[in-house]
């Protein structure tokens, strides 16, 4: 007769007859001694958690179970972390005998978005222990908590400052800096009236008309992003850019003549004696280009049937300077002949023209290639009156 008390207690009855004597039953125990040869196996695979990069020190984010077959020390399991891929924090992670496995550094989705934990599930049998080893893979889930990034790194255009109104004069660009979630970014702008951005596509427009005389020439405007929240501008998430521009001249400005007084006239006085030394000098007068360079250079000459009497100490003007008219003809200022002297000094403009390569140093009237300059004409009247005259 043969019983099982458990699986690893078996009995067995004897019994002896000799068909003379009475029946002899001996009871024969049979205990069955485990020996360490099942390895643990992980139950549930695969492993895999999800967990916000904002997730608390210390929680528990996960639990592995494997089993051992064997009994006593030989199906007791402890668990042990191998290996951590990425491996910066090697201790970003940590489990207990009983496989929970529990955060213990800091998640930060842009430093990593995904982690490989290796576990290893190992007996206690002896003198050789059983292990296996799995994978646990852990997503890290971004949250928003890191401010718009900038495609590029500096923002610098030059425009002419006859640019018509609502031009487009450069796009900014950024995205989300939370690259698991991408949320929409919006823009807004400050620094200058005279731009705009569109607070969609980032395209920052002139919304008036430019003028460089009368403004900077070098502006910059800050570029701010913000990304939205389900909708709603999230301020505590942004980030400012520089947009530099710089307002190029254009030819659109003529010479002005002012007294040494500072006043601009059309009209200029002098009183000379008769018959004057030759190179005496009868008027000062200041002439300004607003417009810089090429644009702002020009020539001055003087027209009219009696300026031959009389001459300039300088052709060309660059931007601005003081012209002098002299007499260079002493006889022809007669007093019985003629008490009035009537010319003008006129300035002939000197801007590039549609042809670059045309443009060269400007030359006064007559002289040089004209077809290279592209002139624009403007002439001053001038009253010479003598001293001695009479009424």
């Amino acid at each position: 007769e043969v019983f099982a008390n458990s699986d690893d207690h078996f009995g067995i009855t004897i019994t002896v007859d000799d068909g003379i004597n009475a029946l002899v039953k001996k009871m024969l125990h049979i205990y069955i001694e485990d020996v360490n040869d099942n390895a643990p196996v992980f139950k549930g695979l695969p492993y895999r958690a999800d967990i916000a990069e904002n997730e608390n020190v210390g929680v528990e984010i996960f639990k592995v179970f494997a089993s051992d077959s064997d009994r006593g020390y030989n199906g007791s399991v402890t668990y042990q972390i191998l290996e951590l891929i990425p491996s910066d924090d090697a201790e970003l992670f940590e489990i207990s005998k009983n496989g929970s496995v529990f955060l213990k550094g800091r998640l930060d989705f842009a430093r990593a978005s995904i982690y490989q934990v290796v576990i290893r599930a190992m007996d206690q049998g002896k003198p050789d222990a059983k292990y296996a080893t799995t994978r646990l893979i852990i997503n890290v889930i971004d949250v928003p908590n890191r401010p718009p990034e900038y495609l590029s790194l500096a923002y610098y255009v030059r425009i002419p400052e006859n640019l018509p109104v609502d031009s487009v004069i450069i796009t900014v660009t950024a995205v989300d800096g939370d690259r698991g979630i991408n949320n929409p970014v919006t823009y807004d702008i400050n620094g200058s009236s005279a731009f705009a951005v569109d607070n969609k596509t980032g395209k920052v427009t002139n919304i008036v008309l430019l003028d460089r005389e009368i403004m900077e020439e070098l502006i910059t405007v800050d570029i701010t992003a913000f990304e939205l929240v389900k909708g709603i501008k999230d301020l505590s998430t942004a980030r400012t850019t520089t947009v530099t521009i710089l307002v190029l001249d254009v030819n659109d400005n003529r010479p002005i003549f002012y007294s040494m007084l500072g006043v601009s006239t059309d009209t200029f006085q002098a009183s000379v004696p008769e018959e004057p030394a030759n190179g005496m000098p009868i008027l000062h007068i200041y002439a300004h280009d607003l417009d810089q360079g090429k644009n702002g250079t020009f020539g001055v000459f003087l027209q009219g049937s009696d300026s031959a009497a009389f001459n300039l100490n300088q052709n060309i003007v660059y931007n601005e300077g003081t012209v002098t008219i002299q007499v260079t003809n002493s006889e022809a200022l007669d007093f019985e002949r003629n008490d009035v002297l009537q010319f003008q000094v006129a300035d002939i403009r000197c801007g590039p023209t549609d042809r670059s390569d045309l443009c060269g140093e400007p030359n006064p009237l007559g002289q040089g290639n004209e077809a290279a300059i592209l002139c624009h004409l403007a002439s001053q009247r001038w009253w010479w009156s003598d001293q001695q005259r009479t009424d």
